[in-house]
């Protein structure tokens, strides 16, 4: 672990800046290899909690991730991509506090652009659903026309028996 010698803030061996205030690890001058990890972080209540956040994030960026693919081959169901949209902010929210530990992992930044994926997709078809439906409603009179006018047309061309 790095001991940053400007804030004190422990950090990855790989790191190039702190995570708390941002300092580069560039000169071998600006960091203190740490030879005491604090307690907190290396007790084994901290590591199942910090795994048990990473799986249930997981699972809900893959859940919000399959919904908003439904919502594709749904055609645009509104109601799956509104549904995976609001699943995608509440997790990025939710990622958002995470420890810089986990924010540095691997699998945060799986987790954190799968459910970007997920907030873009549902938000475009929650986008053209609001379109189809203001579209509907303004133009219902001239749908209902060429409806009736279908069906005229089909009944007018029906054989007689």
């Amino acid at each position: 672990m790095k001991k940053c010698s400007f804030c004190g803030a422990l950090n990855d061996n790989s790191s190039q800046y702190c995570n708390k205030c941002g300092a580069s690890f560039n000169d071998e001058k600006e960091y203190v290899e740490a030879e005491v990890i604090d307690k907190e972080y290396n007790s084994d209540e901290y590591l199942k909690e910090e795994n048990r956040l990473v799986n249930e994030y997981q699972a809900r960026a893959k859940t919000a991730f399959n919904l908003s693919i439904i919502s594709v081959l749904l055609c645009c169901c509104t109601i799956t991509s509104i549904i995976s949209f609001i699943l995608s902010i509440i997790l990025l929210i939710d990622l958002s506090k995470m420890s810089n530990d986990i924010k540095n992992s691997e699998e945060y930044r799986k987790i954190k652009n799968k459910a970007i994926i997920a907030l873009i997709i549902s938000s475009i078809l929650v986008i053209m659903g609001i379109i189809n439906a203001i579209d509907s409603t303004l133009n219902a009179d001239k749908y209902n026309q060429m409806y009736n006018s279908l069906m005229n047309d089909m009944m007018e061309n029906m054989p007689n028996e």
